[in-house]
């Protein structure tokens, strides 16, 4: 019920915002996504979340938007756990020791403010 009860909220938190979010993204990233005023990762304008397929799984890019230089874009699994982060002052483009701009195949755009 608990669970019933938070996915109407965050739906109509979606329908209020004028946001979408593509179905099939994993609970926490829709989360993620729907408390934007109060998430470190995502800039009030220009943020995204993109999934990728990397290394066998897919990973959910917050690209954070345009309130601030050389900010890092935060890298999650579908459970919501931080493998990493790319971009930032130093360029960062290794994720597990991966080049992730060589090996990520990007799947679709999942939200964007």
């Amino acid at each position: 019920m608990k669970k019933i009860i938070s996915s109407v909220i965050l739906l109509l938190m979606v329908f209020v915002n004028c946001k979408k979010i593509e179905i099939d993204t994993p609970d926490c990233i829709t989360d993620l996504i729907a408390n934007t005023e109060h998430n470190v990762f995502m800039c009030e304008t220009g943020a995204s979340v993109d999934e990728y397929l990397f290394q066998g799984n897919l990973v959910y890019v917050i690209e954070p938007g345009n309130c601030g230089d050389d900010m890092l874009a935060p890298v999650f699994d579908s459970n919501c756990k931080m493998i990493g982060a790319l971009g930032g002052f130093a360029g960062n483009i290794l994720i597990n020791d991966v080049r992730f701009d060589k090996y990520a195949v990007f799947q679709r755009k999942i939200w964007k403010n």
